[in-house]
């Protein structure tokens, strides 16, 4: 199987044969092609063009369904995957071979997925404006909207928020930074809760470790403490960095800032309390605050602008001078 039939079928960009070669096995590439053109297909469909028994198809249909190169429609019949649907499974959960990659291939794929998020995202915030504007002018809001990492809460309410899930708590590595690999932040810090049976999930593919709401809740809480923020939505809880996560990185080409991820809070600043020790500097992932050194003494300037309504910064504070106000 020649690896560029396997890329323009898999919906690759060029010059990155050898991590579609990392990430794929012969068995799986030949899938694809043969899958490509047929839509939805079943087992029995495989095995036919594949020249294997129904049994080998079976098994090896389940297999690329969990490693990301099939996806199952709502009849049950399965389509072929392509490179968003594989990639981010391959460097959460086969994390070292992501990592032997050249750093050239990594960054060329992470720059791929973001655009390629972006894209995807992009009705869903048109949505979101066009539901803004006629909640303005008091019309029904009649456009749906689905979109992951949707608002920016503090870690109390994260915690708070945590006791509402009904369904059961998986926790699975962080996909924007094992595919961004920008930080040196912990992983192991994505909390989904999705419905059992909702297909084309990683946990319906059979990833994530299921944990208990108090084990969540630590989760959050260590996460917070090495400097994460919170972002929630329908069916995860993340816990975010700035410099690789999707959501924040995504949202300033997109120019959906307090749209999406939505901001719920902003900082606020006393001066008088302030003893300018920077310890907000270097919580905040932002650049809100900055402090500067003149001779013996210490300035901060402060832009609110930049916030997103985290709250990292208020817990750093030592003296009180920094607290969130709800927007709207």
């Amino acid at each position: 199987m020649k690896i560029h039939s396997f890329a323009k079928a898999f919906g690759a960009p060029e010059g990155v044969d050898e991590a579609l070669e990392a990430m794929s096995t012969e068995e799986e590439r030949a899938l694809v092609v043969a899958m490509a053109e047929r839509g939805e297909f079943s087992e029995s469909q495989v095995a036919e063009a594949m020249g294997l028994s129904l049994s080998e198809a079976e098994e090896l249909v389940r297999s690329c369904y969990k490693r990301g190169f099939t996806s199952l429609t709502e009849d049950g019949l399965y389509v072929t995957g392509c490179l968003y649907s594989r990639l981010d499974l391959f460097a959460q959960f086969e994390n070292s071979r992501w990592r032997e990659l050249p750093e050239d291939v990594r960054k060329t794929l992470d720059n791929w997925y973001l655009e390629e998020y972006g894209k995807r995202c992009l009705p869903g915030i048109v949505a979101k404006l066009e539901n803004r504007a006629r909640g303005n002018y008091g019309l029904e809001k009649d456009r749906p909207c689905h979109l992951g990492n949707d608002r920016v809460i503090p870690l109390e309410e994260a915690l708070t928020f945590m006791d509402t899930v009904e369904e059961d708590i998986y926790v699975l590595p962080c996909n924007c930074r094992c595919l961004a690999m920008n930080c040196q932040f912990p992983v192991d810090t994505c909390l989904q809760y999705y419905r059992s049976d909702t297909i084309n999930t990683p946990i319906h593919r059979g990833w994530g470790r299921k944990v208990s709401l108090e084990e969540a809740k630590g989760i959050i809480e260590s996460a917070s403490k090495d400097g994460l923020m919170q972002t929630v939505g329908d069916e995860a809880l993340c816990n975010c960095d700035s410099c690789c996560c999707y959501p924040f990185r995504s949202s300033k080409r997109l120019g959906s800032k307090g749209i999406w991820p939505r901001q719920d809070y902003r900082v606020l600043w006393d001066d008088r309390r302030c003893v300018r020790c920077g310890l907000c500097a270097d919580k905040c992932h932002f650049d809100v605050f900055e402090v500067k050194r003149s001779g013996e003494g210490k300035s901060m300037t402060f832009d609110s602008s930049r916030c997103w309504g985290c709250g990292l910064c208020v817990h750093a504070c030592p003296t009180g001078a920094l607290s969130l106000e709800k927007i709207g």
